[in-house]
């Protein structure tokens, strides 16, 4: 059981020190680039998710050859559970922009599935608090976060076509 704190003490230091990242990001971003057409999330994202996804894996095979017993079969489900946030943190990083064009933008979203919408069939855009927006376009919306470089650029587009 005490292997298991050390674990869990070791993974919450390197969340903690993930989450520090994410915000130095974010900072870092404020950078305001015109001539920005392509954004994309920046790849710390990318090695956060790789950080997660392999302490989660060294901390499930740990437990099973280590310090195997019923009372850690529940955290290595819990572990195992969480290595899928590591896993879409990647992907995300890899495969989700957005590229600008004079009249329409092409969004790719984590799967590679990739869709041109038109500036005039645009519904409505709404800032979200946490930071960020949303783009509606019908029923469906695409949500650009906050420390997308380059999303104030796709911002400001959108707002010069008044909806």
């Amino acid at each position: 059981m005490d292997i298991v704190r050390i674990i869990i003490t070791g993974l919450v230091i390197c969340f903690s020190s993930g989450i520090v990242g994410v915000l130095g990001t974010y900072w870092r971003t404020k950078i305001y680039d015109k001539n920005l057409n392509v954004l994309k999330p920046p790849l710390l994202v990318f090695w956060i998710g790789l950080l997660v996804f392999l302490a989660c894996v060294v901390t499930i095979f740990v437990i099973f050859f280590a310090a195997f017993n019923e009372e850690n079969l529940v955290w290595a489900i819990g572990f195992f559970l969480f290595s899928f946030l590591g896993f879409w943190l990647m992907l995300y990083a890899l495969n989700w922009q957005i590229v600008i064009k004079d009249e329409s933008f092409i969004f790719q979203n984590t799967f590679r599935k990739k869709k041109e919408i038109r500036f005039s069939d645009i519904t409505s855009l709404k800032r979200v608090k946490i930071g960020g927006y949303r783009i509606y376009a019908g029923k469906k919306f695409i949500a650009v976060d906050y420390f997308i470089k380059g999303a104030d650029n796709l911002w400001d587009k959108l707002k010069g076509l008044r909806l």
